[in-house]
């Protein structure tokens, strides 16, 4: 009877040191799991943190060289305002916005301080389509076609004061007809705008 019953204290002393064992290797499962899977957390953090703060990096620097350049801008701008050119003049040379109603009427006023008159003017309003701003800005060409009539001292000065205008107007062709007092003559002509500069804002979400 004291032999079955000390078979039986250690038989009860194995399973709860087998309890024991299996309680401690569940207990360090679950703590290598949460360590590793904390680890991992905190190493993407500091992945994240780093990618973030070379984008910053890349913006901060950015906006210096934009600042740089301003003030460069700004500097040779004063520079020309010092000369005899009328800075107005040359902002205005180059319209930057597509006005076709406005290119009608200054050729007209050309035409008229030459002493001659518009007979016809012919081209396409692109006004629905044309771009009024952009981000990298380039000359964009408008061709029409003109008949004026007048002397032909008068056409010549119209052709002077077309060369002499602030916006730039390229005569492609010219075919005259009539005599020197009454004479009409058909101008195919190229003028240009240039879209005004637009400022890309771009946000980039970083991963």
């Amino acid at each position: 009877m004291k032999i079955k019953n000390l078979f039986s204290s250690k038989r009860q002393a194995i399973d709860q040191a087998k309890s024991s064992v299996m309680a401690m290797v569940v207990m360090a499962s679950i703590i290598i799991s949460f360590s590793v899977v904390t680890i991992n957390f905190l190493w993407n953090l500091r992945s994240y943190n780093s990618r973030v703060q070379a984008e910053k990096s890349q913006a901060l620097s950015t906006l210096r060289q934009n600042v740089d350049n301003g003030q460069q801008l700004k500097t040779q701008f004063e520079i020309f305002e010092d000369g005899d050119i009328n800075s107005q003049d040359v902002l205005s040379a180059m319209p930057s916005k597509y006005d076709y109603a406005a290119l009608i009427t200054s050729v007209d006023v050309l035409a008229k301080r030459s002493g001659m008159f518009i007979d016809s003017f012919v081209g396409t309003d692109e006004s629905e389509t044309a771009a009024q701003s952009s981000v990298n800005p380039e000359p964009v060409e408008i061709s029409f076609s003109i008949t004026v009539k007048g002397r032909y001292d008068d056409l010549q000065k119209f052709i002077d004061n077309l060369d002499r205008s602030i916006r730039p107007m390229k005569i492609n062709s010219i075919s005259i007809s009539g005599s020197d007092n009454n004479i009409s003559a058909e101008l195919a002509m190229t003028t240009y705008y240039q879209p005004q500069a637009s400022i890309d804002v771009e946000e980039k979400v970083v991963q």
